[in-house]
């Protein structure tokens, strides 16, 4: 893969690839988060020789670089934040402004001993801890987002890796078909030059099949060419925000081989896997959840309090009109309401929010099991797949190539057909594409079990 790092004035290092027709545009995107960009920044760099191919993790560091849903999750724990300081706040004060008693038949404000010019002020006092519950249940809501933003890395993680192992497979199965077809075309050179001039015992029948064999391969090399493609044109959705113009593409290639991940080795015991899971980003936000609810029970429960209201005035009053100087007023006093009708109310709230609670529990038990269920299904798939790699690679391999020389020698000697010694070859050929496809599939399933033994490391509130 041809790769090419441009530096423009006061601009961010940028990537710029292609892999046939698809195009990889990397970028630095969030100038206020470099954090997160530090270790894409660094690809980046490593990756700026030419003919550097796209490693699996270099596509994994691309995508985390390139993908917004990071930064909004940060926006959004900032925006909770944030209105965690407001929910914690006492409402603002209210002011009044009252001309009382003015008297209708002469307007006068001096006329009448009650006439006055009042000015309140009224405080509302929440609820009990209202204030605080709610503060706390939006700082603990807000956590959350630590726990989504690990998951959705590990997500991308992955995900791209899924994509990128498709593309490789699509990509060496190809490679794989190609390097048949001078064979089987030159066979058929062979055929057709022996039918033409009645050399040995060919036949128009080895023609037809040399001609078929050639036919079909190239239409396996066309859907595999298709299977790459669409692999391909899932992976640019995470290596590049952006299209960009065919002038600034650049042709690059997939590695050689395949990668070495390292197998990962799960507890044995069920309580075990279940106390590693329970440390999943995914099963921590539905702690989070359940937190949140606990939060909605005690707010409930403060409903069952006296709301408080302080106000105070003071009321200015003109002198008579003969001359004696009235004394302004000044006053003060409280009050509350009563929960007299808890049964249709207050009652009724709590009862809802220890349901909603109880809701939120049975929705994180069962996302247990399905964790729990998917990591047993990936081990037992991997144990399986890696008997099958070890009987290709001591057995099936070893017979394939063996049944295909003995094949063609026979053929050359003419004493076999030549159907049979293509239909060696193609077997050949399809052994080893098996064994392709079960290391990749191997692959995906150590990337799968990854992503479920994912430990999230963030903290929560409250821990």
């Amino acid at each position: 893969m041809h790769f090419k790092k441009l530096y423009r004035c006061g601009a961010q290092p940028q990537l710029r690839l292609r892999m046939s027709n698809i195009s990889f545009y990397s970028q630095g995107l969030y100038g206020s988060v470099r954090c997160l960009l530090g270790a894409g920044l660094l690809v980046v760099a490593s990756m700026a020789k030419a003919d550097t191919p796209l490693t699996l993790n270099d596509a994994v560091a691309i995508s985390l670089q390139n993908d917004p849903w990071l930064q909004g999750s940060l926006y959004q724990q900032q925006a909770m934040l944030e209105r965690s300081v407001a929910l914690g706040a006492l409402p603002d004060p209210r002011f009044s402004v009252t001309l009382a008693n003015l008297p209708t038949n002469t307007a006068d404000f001096n006329q009448e001993a009650m006439t006055q010019l009042k000015f309140g002020v009224t405080q509302l006092l929440p609820r009990g801890d209202t204030l605080s519950i709610k503060q706390a249940r939006q700082e603990v809501a807000a956590s959350k987002q630590s726990f989504l933003r690990d998951n959705r890395k590990a997500q991308v993680e992955r995900d791209v890796s899924l994509l990128w192992l498709d593309a490789i497979k699509a990509d060496k199965t190809a490679a794989l078909i190609e390097s048949e077809l001078p064979w089987v075309e030159k066979v058929l050179d062979v055929a057709r030059s022996n039918y033409a001039f009645g050399i040995g015992a060919a036949r128009q029948h080895d023609v037809v099949q040399a001609q078929m064999s050639v036919t079909q391969l190239q239409e396996r090399l066309l859907r595999q060419q298709q299977s790459l493609s669409a692999a391909l044109a899932g992976i640019t959705q995470w290596l590049y925000p952006a299209a960009l113009p065919a002038s600034e593409r650049f042709v690059g290639h997939l590695p050689d081989s395949l990668p070495a991940l390292e197998r990962p080795t799960p507890p044995e015991t069920d309580a075990q896997r279940m106390d590693l899971l329970r440390q999943h980003p995914l099963l921590r936000a539905a702690g989070v959840d359940q937190q949140v609810k606990a939060q909605d029970i005690a707010l409930a429960r403060e409903q069952y309090k006296p709301q408080w209201a302080v106000s105070a005035g003071y009321s200015y009053r003109d002198d008579a009109p003969n001359g004696p100087s009235r004394a302004d007023l000044f006053s003060i006093g409280i009050s509350f309401d009563l929960p007299l009708f808890a049964s249709q109310k207050q009652d009724r709230n709590v009862a809802a929010s220890i349901a909603e609670s109880e809701a939120v529990k049975t929705e994180a038990v069962l996302l247990m099991n399905q964790m729990q269920s998917a990591m047993h299904s990936e081990m037992r798939t991997l144990a399986s797949l890696e008997k099958r790699h070890r009987l290709f690679e001591r057995t099936l391999l070893a017979q394939a190539t063996s049944l295909a020389e003995l094949t063609l020698n026979a053929y050359t000697l003419d004493d076999g057909e030549i159907s049979a010694a293509l239909q060696a070859r193609v077997t050949g050929m399809n052994t080893r594409i098996a064994a392709l496809d079960i290391a990749v599939e191997r692959l995906k399933s150590i990337v799968r079990l990854n992503y479920l033994l994912t430990q999230s490391g963030a903290e929560r509130v409250g821990e």
